[in-house]
């Protein structure tokens, strides 16, 4: 026995003969699991007399011996010059993309037998399994015979090999426990998730157990990891500070839950129809792409850019606690219409069941789904028609970056309080999708309370060609049920329209109240021109749909950079309970005649004076911010300290959306809290020390009729100089915009 050096591809495509060559009868004795008989498999394309089983497509399935113990081929030369013969095998993972053990050649035992022909023949003992890790394989056959005047002549099935197929046990069925590698690599312990998962499946969990994915891995069936963990837990892991991706390539979709990996119900039930005896909460399941030592977001789930049915990349069904998907990338690349989405989770109603999911978080992951035009980021949805309705109490959703087609979350039967914040979401509708676009979708039964804070929604794009109907996109969606949502410290950036409609009349908003109450503090809402304002219905930063609900809008930033189409900051007046105060409205464009403050007034004088209640306190102007097109819409320039944006604070607003520390007495409207302390534009002479400033050709004068301690900043809140001072004070500047405080008595002025 030897073995081949030279590459499989080499070995595969050398498949000619300089003359007339050829082979018949030829078989192999293959024992799987201790059973065979002579001669029972056969190679060539004729099934032979003997009744042999084909070794091509012959799948043995789950062994624990497999040998080849024996082989009996024949082959002829027309010149009678054959002088020896061999066959080869290889074994390689499921996919044919890696060698676990490399071609391999056999010399055959030859003898004439008559005319043109000749034997080989072999009796050994070839062990199969020796080395390799628990799995799915392919093994590959071929043959060759060779002569001084004619040359090679291959047996090889066309140059694709005669293939079969096996799984391999492992070594141990007792309760798993401890690490174990997951790869294409011989000291791997699975060579595929699947074979992992189901041997947890099979033999159940008696420790904490850890998969390291140690190789890129192609699955080619969908997996179910379903099993009752005993209060242990199940982790999923990079072995290394490596990239590793995870691909599923099976197109249909399963019998029962859909999904690519599917947590709560096991891999044998997936080609069935649903049951409530595979419905197994699997608890304390973490996904987590950190590598130790190295870097985050090194794991990677995903499928290919195909038809995939059903598609959805990562699924938690039914009565699963404590699930964690962290630190990982979920892509879902299917083409398919069908729901496709990154990750679900499933309310299952079954026969005599009725379950739901407790405590799922994910936390920095990247979720991609845009393949589809109804692709989805992450969605929460049930099976079978609820009677019980139960619900989702723990759900937290952060710091997460979320870019998808058709919803960002959809939210359903969530209870107590969840937690969506510091996130960054895209929403990027490239079809024309003739329906409603939502980002984040409160759709049903939901109780609770929503904490939705600290988040970037950098794009809200929407494409709607000739249609009819009213259709368009709604950023936030509140709606389903008595729900308290907070919504604070979110900048809301990069709504856009790119295609000019038909028929169909388009609606843009980034937050749309139709049910719940809201409390709305702290965001900056920025609107910017839109690529096609043509046909709009309206474009809103808030949008009251149906019933004016219960909302409070305090401390937040409207500023708008429309032209042309009709829009307003708030859709209509709040009604009592509600309330609205301290907000900044501004309208960069004050051509823009079809542009409101808040319902149908166009200033916020008008409106304030409509109404004797709402908006006392709030005020319009501009608003700088360090790059609105890019959604940084941190405070700059001229608005850092300018005592327009100083607003009370709100107690239960204790951060910013950067996790700055808010002044606990007046604080900076919108999500972002800059340098402290505000700064007024003049000095208040009835409180400051009496002084007179004087702009000089070369800086600033101070003339001071008593001593007092003056401070000198650049406008960005960078101290200069700091002096006490009993008469004249001065300062050489260059041009520019500064603050000087006299007595902590602040002024602006320009050099």
């Amino acid at each position: 026995m030897k073995k081949i050096t030279i590459s499989a591809i080499l070995v595969l495509i050398s498949t000619f003969s300089f003359a007339a060559t050829g082979w018949f009868s030829d078989f192999l004795t293959i024992s799987a699991n201790g059973t065979s008989t002579p001669n029972n498999y056969f190679l060539t394309d004729a099934t032979p007399a003997s009744g042999a089983t084909a070794l091509h497509g012959k799948a043995f399935g789950l062994v624990t011996s497999l040998e080849i113990t024996g082989a009996d081929m024949k082959y002829w030369s027309d010149t009678q010059d054959r002088t020896g013969a061999a066959f080869y095998y290889k074994i390689t993972n499921a996919t044919n993309t890696f060698d676990f053990v490399y071609a391999t050649e056999i010399i055959l035992d030859q003898v004439f037998l008559s005319a043109n022909d000749y034997q080989g023949t072999k009796t050994t003992t070839i062990n199969l399994l020796t080395g390799l890790p628990s799995g799915s394989y392919q093994l590959h056959v071929w043959a060759k015979s060779w002569g001084s005047g004619q040359g090679d002549s291959w047996l090889s099935n066309n140059s694709a090999n005669y293939v079969a197929t096996f799984m391999k046990m492992p070594a141990s069925t007792t309760p798993m426990s401890g690490t174990y590698k997951v790869g294409d690599a011989g000291n791997a312990d699975f060579n595929s998730l699947s074979a992992a998962v189901n041997a947890a499946n099979s033999f159940g969990v008696g420790g904490n157990v850890v998969f390291e994915i140690a190789t890129n891995l192609t699955e080619t069936a969908n997996i179910g990891l379903g099993v009752n963990t005993n209060g242990f837990s199940v982790t999923i892991r990079p072995d290394l500070d490596a990239d590793r991706t995870i691909t599923f390539t099976q197109l249909s979709d399963n019998s029962s839950p859909t999904g690519h990996f599917v947590i709560g119900y096991p891999s044998s039930g997936l080609s069935v129809a649903w049951s409530d005896a595979n419905t197994i909460a699997t608890s304390n399941v973490t996904i987590d792409g950190f590598a130790a030592g190295g870097a985050t977001k090194r794991l990677k789930f995903t499928n290919t850019n195909a038809n995939h049915i059903g598609a959805r990349v990562i699924s938690i069904i039914g009565a699963c606690q404590n699930t964690v998907i962290k630190n990982c990338i979920v892509e879902n690349k299917t083409t398919n219409t069908s729901s496709p989405v990154c990750i679900v989770a499933v309310v299952r109603k079954g026969t005599a069941i009725e379950v739901a999911p407790t405590n799922i978080t994910l936390d920095n992951n990247t979720l991609i789904a845009t393949a589809s035009g109804v692709s989805m980021g992450m969605r929460i949805t049930n099976s079978g028609t609820l009677v019980a309705i139960p619900k989702i109490a723990g759900f937290i959703f952060k710091n997460n970056t979320v870019t998808a087609a058709r919803r960002l979350l959809e939210l359903s039967y969530l209870t107590g309080n969840s937690d969506i914040n510091n996130n960054t979401f895209n929403l990027v509708q490239n079809t024309a999708p003739g329906a409603l676009v939502y980002g984040i979708f409160g759709n049903l039964n939901l109780l609770g309370t929503i904490n939705l804070y600290n988040n970037k929604f950098n794009q809200s794009t929407v494409t709607e060609s000739a249609a009819s109907g009213t259709f368009g996109l709604r950023l936030l969606q509140l709606a389903s049920g008595p729900t308290s949502w907070n919504i604070y410290n979110n900048t809301f950036s990069g709504m856009n329209r790119t295609q000019t409609a038909g028929a169909a009349t388009l609606n843009l908003s980034y937050i749309q109240v139709s049910f719940g109450t809201a409390n709305i503090y702290h965001n900056t809402f920025y609107l910017p021109a839109l690529t096609s304002p043509a046909a709009l219905g309206y474009y809103n930063a808030i949008n009251n749909s149906n019933a004016q609900n219960a909302q409070k809008i305090r401390n937040n930033i409207f500023i708008l950079d429309e032209p042309t189409a009709a829009c307003a900051f708030v859709s209509n007046v709040c009604v009592s309970p509600g309330e609205s105060e301290n907000n900044v409205y501004y309208n960069r464009q004050i051509t823009n005649t079809n542009a409101k403050v808040v319902a149908t007034y166009s200033d916020l004088g008008s409106y304030q004076l409509a109404n004797g209640t709402l908006d006392i306190n709030s005020r319009s102007g501009n608003v700088n911010f360090e790059n609105a097109a890019t959604g940084d819409l941190r405070i700059a320039g001229l608005s850092v300290q300018d005592n327009l944006l100083r607003m009370p604070s709100i107690s239960t607003v204790t951060n910013d959306i950067v996790g700055t520390l808010r002044n606990t007495e007046y604080t900076y409207a919108g999500a972002h809290e800059s340098t402290l302390p505000f700064l007024t534009t003049e000095v208040d002479n009835a409180k400051a020390t009496p002084a007179r400033i004087l702009r000089t050709s070369s800086g600033i004068e101070v003339q001071l009729d008593r001593e007092a301690n003056v401070e000198l900043y650049t406008i960005n809140g960078m101290l200069i100089d700091n002096a006490r001072v009993n008469g004249t004070y001065s300062h050489n500047l260059n041009a520019g915009i500064y603050i000087i405080r006299i007595d902590g008595k602040a002024t602006k002025f320009v050099k």
